[in-house]
C-alpha cells in the first residue's frame, strides 16, 4: 500500500512533544516496515530536516507551502493538500494531527491521530478563535477519518465523552520513546549553565499554563529565602515556548531567581539525555497531559521522577514515578523531594514503548483500515 504521511504540522524545534513522537514513529516504521510504500508530505523549510528517511520505501514530496505563518500553511492544507494527494496517486494518508482538511473527499482514507483535547479543558487560555477553530478541528477529524489513534486510554475516554465520539472507532497506541540517541558531555553543559552533577533540578517543558511551573518558581524561591541547602539550588528548564514565556521570565526577575533558574530554551535529544542522566530529580508538575514523555524518558535513563497525579501521567509512567499529592503546593514538592533522597535512581525499562513495537501496532492499524 502507498500512505502518506502529512509532516506539515512540523515546526523545527518548535513543535514540542508532537514532534518528537512524529520523528520516532517514523524512525519504528523504517525498521519494522519494509512492505508499505510511504511518502512525507513536508514543507519546504523543513524538508531537509526529514531527507534522512529517504530511501528504500520511503519517499518526500515537498508540498508548495512553509510550516509558518500557521494561518497560511492552513489554508492551504484545507485547499490543495486532498489534491496533492490524489494528483500523486495517494488514498491513503496518516494525520499525525488532528489539523486534517476539514473537506471529506471520498477518494482518501485517513487515520487521524488525537494527542489531547488541550483547549476543551482550558478555554480560558486561548483566544474563541483557537478554541472554536480546535473544537471543530476535532469534531471534523472524527467525521471524516476512518479511524482515530488515541495516544492514552485517557485521551480515549476524553474524546469519548466530550465529543460523543463511538469508542469502536478509536484506537489506542500509545507513543514511541526513544533515549538511545546519544549524549553530549556533562562538562560542556555544566560550564554552559554553571551546574554540578546531581546537584540540580532538570524540568522539560513548553511554557504554557497547564504546564504549572509557577510552582516550580515558588519551591525554588522557597529553598533560596529560607537557605535550604541539603537539596539543589539550581533548576534547569528547558523547551519550547508558550504563551506563558513573558510572564514566566518577568516572575523569575522580579523574585531575584536568574541565578537559580535556567531557561535554555530548545535543547537537542543529546543535551537533554545528559541532564537527565545528571540531575537530583525531574521535576514534572503539568497538571494536563495526553501522555507526558518527559516522565518516563526521565525513568528510563535512571532519575527519579516527581510528577502529579492528573490525567494520563499516572498510566503513561506505570505508577513508576513519584507522585503528589497537591500538584500547586510548593510544600509538598519539596517534601516529596526530600522522599526521593531515600530512593535510589535505576534505569527503567518499558518495552512497549520501544519504537518498534509501538511501529508494529500503527502497522497493524493501516492493515485493518487502508486494506
Amino acid at each position: 500500500m502507498k500512505i502518506a504521511i502529512s509532516l506539515l504540522f512540523v515546526k523545527v524545534g518548535k513543535s514540542g512533544g508532537v514532534e518528537s513522537f512524529i520523528r520516532n514513529l517514523l524512525d519504528g516504521l523504517k525498521e519494522v516496515d519494509q512492505t508499505n510504500v510511504y511518502v512525507l508530505i513536508v514543507t519546504r523549510d523543513t524538508a531537509e530536516t526529514f531527507k534522512k528517511y529517504i530511501g528504500n520505501n520511503f519517499s518526500m514530496i515537498i508540498a508548495d507551502i512553509d510550516s509558518e505563518p500557521v494561518s497560511k500553511r492552513l489554508l492551504w492544507e484545507n485547499m490543495f493538500f486532498n489534491r496533492l494527494l490524489i494528483k500523486n496517486g495517494i488514498s491513503n494518508c496518516i494525520q499525525p494531527t488532528y489539523q486534517k482538511p476539514w473537506i471529506k473527499d471520498k477518494r482518501i482514507r485517513y487515520i487521524t491521530v488525537i494527542h489531547d483535547l488541550q483547549q476543551l479543558h482550558f478555554p480560558e487560555y486561548f483566544s474563541k478563535k483557537r478554541y472554536y477553530w480546535a473544537k471543530v478541528g476535532w469534531l471534523r477529524a472524527i467525521k471524516t477519518s476512518q479511524r482515530i489513534i488515541a495516544i492514552s486510554d485517557y485521551v480515549k475516554k476524553d474524546i469519548v465523552e466530550r465529543l460523543n465520539a463511538n469508542s469502536d472507532m478509536i484506537s489506542v497506541i500509545h507513543n514511541p520513546i526513544i533515549v538511545d540517541n546519544g549524549s553530549v558531555e556533562f562538562s560542556v553543559l555544566e560550564q554552559k549553565y554553571q551546574i554540578k552533577k546531581k546537584n540540580y533540578f532538570f524540568a522539560l517543558s513548553s511554557l504554557l499554563r497547564h504546564k504549572n511551573l509557577n510552582v516550580l518558581i515558588e519551591l525554588m524561591e522557597k529553598i533560596k529565602e529560607n537557605h535550604i541547602s541539603d537539596v539543589p539550588q539550581k533548576l534547569v528548564l528547558s523547551g519550547v515556548s508558550g504563551e506563558q514565556k513573558d510572564e514566566i521570565e518577568m516572575k523569575i526577575r522580579d523574585k531575584g531567581l536568574a541565578s537559580c533558574i535556567i531557561l535554555t530554551g530548545f535543547i537537542t535529544n543529546e543535551e537533554r539525555n545528559t541532564l537527565y542522566k545528571n540531575a537530583f530529580a525531574f521535576l514534572f508538575p503539568s497538571v494536563f497531559e495526553g501522555f507526558g514523555m518527559p516522565v518516563v524518558e526521565a525513568l528510563m535513563l535512571g532519575t527519579n521522577a516527581i510528577t502529579t497525579k492528573e490525567t494520563s501521567i499516572p498510566e503513561a509512567s506505570c505508577g513508576r514515578a513519584i507522585y503528589v499529592d497537591d500538584p500547586y503546593n510548593p510544600d509538598e514538592w519539596l517534601n516529596k523531594i526530600y522522599y526521593s533522597k531515600d530512593i535510589k535512581p535505576e534505569k527503567q525499562c518499558f518495552p512497549q514503548y520501544e519504537k518498534n513495537n509501538v511501529a508494529s501496532k500503527y502497522v497493524k492499524v493501516f492493515d485493518e483500515v487502508f486494506s
